[in-house]
């Protein structure tokens, strides 16, 4: 039974959903909440701490926000920190949408799970084949890791073995080497006795909870790191196995207050979530099924678009239409409240890789582009579009949260999208409640939804009037406008034809002018050499025989010629 939410409190919602899966019979008992972690965190660790959820399971908020980091982790954001996402939830303004599983039915489940055998691949290996005959003690929660103490062999490798916890709570049930579980007979412990001081079986069987117990810096040390590649690897992982690990690595140098409450929180955490599997308790980590966050951001533009930063369901509960569920219910007026758009942002495997800052293998980018286009093709079946014209509306200015390799997906909302739209929108998911008639509440959003469609096309009807007429104008000045520039540009072509014309007759005359002002100087220079030529001649006639001595009559016919 949830807690009932007040006017203070950070978790809203609490009906009973049953969810059909695919295949015949499958189906699943969940409760969907909506929970505001900033309210708790960072300032109310304490009260979080205390503070619960589920009145019969006790689940706290703490609980709950650590294993929705998890579940973001391993399956959404495993490139980001865990201390990150946690602050990414606890953003102000940021509400989660949690699904949480029926405990009783996580109960039967985990009972089902544990009581059988977990199927191994065939192993055809010789060696462990022999081990297998004997009845080796090897067991799949254990590991081999050389020896540490004395006594080994050449090799330094012990043939001393280490029990588990588990070998109390199943003694009647030992795994082979070969992997493939058998029943022990009677008898059959000196055969065990054997095969664990046979030759062939010359390393240590060293259990992930006995590792813990012993020196982990010696054992890093010699051995390399065994932690997992996450924090949360044995809190969100959905087979079977009992792996007891839990490291958490200290970097005291980055974390502030904030950080060091959460790394705190987070080791009482895992060692509660260590014992409830021991134990065969149902906590959080087992009965979340799935999480999605979501934020409302009010756009420079006026537009108010609901930001949903994830959707995130545990992998063995997909395809029973809990993804779709929640999208539903994330785009329902009744959760957000009025708005205009609802934005996704799909983030790209390469971009993912880049941000991580390590080098991933090749299937694992490939892996990631996969994912990337299935989400895509999700929120496509979700009625959202990524048209980049359309959508172009609801990018932020700044571009803060838009980068290379992200797509923008955007869901418009109908009229009729009241808070009774979507109750019977998912046929996927039944409600445990009872509905005998519409209520009266939805005859009133499905007139509100007439009148806002009204509304709607009027305003419609006078923006495209207005947009028409702002067209007409635009296209009237703009035919008046190449009209005058094509006016003005015969007026421009007949003067320079009239200027090209006068031109040429400027030119003409000025050819005239030339040559009949050479000719002039040319007959003018002429006559003076001429008029030169008979004065130097006259006065050599004149030089050469005296005036006195010559007859008169002489010297006439000498000038006169």
């Amino acid at each position: 039974m949830l807690c009932a939410p007040t006017l203070s409190s950070p978790l809203t919602g609490g009906e009973q959903l049953r969810f059909k899966g695919r295949k015949k019979g499958q189906s699943l008992l969940g409760t969907a909440i909506v929970v505001q972690f900033g309210k708790f965190f960072p300032a109310k660790w304490a009260q979080a701490a205390t503070a619960t959820v589920d009145e019969e399971m006790t689940i706290t908020y703490s609980d709950l926000v650590h294993s929705v980091v998890a579940l973001l982790h391993d399956n959404y954001l495993p490139h980001l920190a865990p201390h990150q996402i946690f602050q990414q939830l606890c953003h102000e303004g940021t509400r989660t949408l949690v699904v949480l599983r029926d405990p009783e039915e996580t109960q039967r489940d985990l009972l089902n799970s544990k009581s059988s055998p977990a199927r191994l691949e065939f192993n055809n290996n010789t060696e462990t084949m022999m081990m297998s005959r004997f009845g080796g003690s090897a067991k799949p929660w254990q590991k081999i890791v050389p020896s540490l103490s004395g006594g080994s062999d050449g090799n330094g490798l012990s043939v001393a073995s280490v029990s588990s916890p588990e070998d109390e709570i199943e003694p009647d049930r030992v795994v082979g080497g070969g992997g493939v579980g058998v029943e022990q007979q009677p008898g059959s412990a000196a055969a065990t006795s054997d095969a664990t001081q046979s030759p062939l079986d010359n390393r240590q069987w060293v259990s992930w909870a006995s590792m813990n117990r012993r020196n982990k810096e010696e054992i890093l040390n010699e051995c390399g790191s065994i932690c997992s590649d996450h924090l949360y690897s044995d809190v969100c992982c959905d087979d079977s196995s009992d792996d007891d690990d839990e490291s958490i690595a200290d970097d005291e140098d980055e974390m502030n207050d904030c950080g060091q409450m959460f790394t705190k929180s987070l080791e009482a955490y895992l060692k509660a979530v260590q014992h409830r599997k021991r134990e065969r308790q149902v906590g959080v980590e087992s009965r979340l099924v799935a999480c999605a966050s979501f934020s409302k951001d009010y756009r420079p533009s006026g537009a108010k678009v609901v930001v949903l930063l994830n959707v995130v369901v545990r992998k063995k509960f997909r395809r029973y239409g809990i993804g779709s569920f929640m999208v539903k219910r994330i785009k329902s007026p009744s959760l957000v409240g009025p708005y205009d758009a609802v934005t996704m942002h799909i983030r790209c495997g390469e971009q993912c890789t880049e941000s991580a800052g390590a080098a991933k293998p090749v299937h694992n980018q490939h892996s990631s582009c996969v994912s990337s286009r299935k989400q895509k093709v999700f929120f496509e079946k979700n009625s959202f579009t990524s048209d980049l014209i359309l959508n172009s509306r609801f990018h932020e200015e700044d571009g803060s949260n838009v980068t290379t390799g992200e797509v923008l997906m955007c869901f418009l909302p109908p009229f009729d999208s009241g808070p009774f739209h979507n109750q019977s929108s998912n046929i996927n998911c039944t409600s445990t409640q009872g509905y005998g008639q519409q209520p009266t509440g939805a005859q009133m959003a499905q007139h509100n939804s007439i009148k806002a469609m009204q509304e709607e096309a009027q305003r419609w009807k006078e923006k495209s009037l207005e947009a028409y007429q702002l067209q007409m104008s635009y296209m009237a000045r703009l035919q008046q406008e190449v009209l005058r520039l094509h006016e003005q540009l015969n007026k421009q072509e007949l003067t320079i034809d009239q200027l090209r014309k006068e031109n040429s007759r400027l030119q003409t005359r000025l050819v005239r002018a030339e040559k009949k002002t050479a000719k002039a100087l040319i007959e003018t220079l002429d006559k003076e050499a001429a008029d030169f030529e008979r004065m130097c001649v006259s006065r050599k006639l004149s030089s050469d025989v005296p005036f006195n001595t010559q007859n008169p009559l002489t010297t006439r016919a000498v000038i006169r010629s």
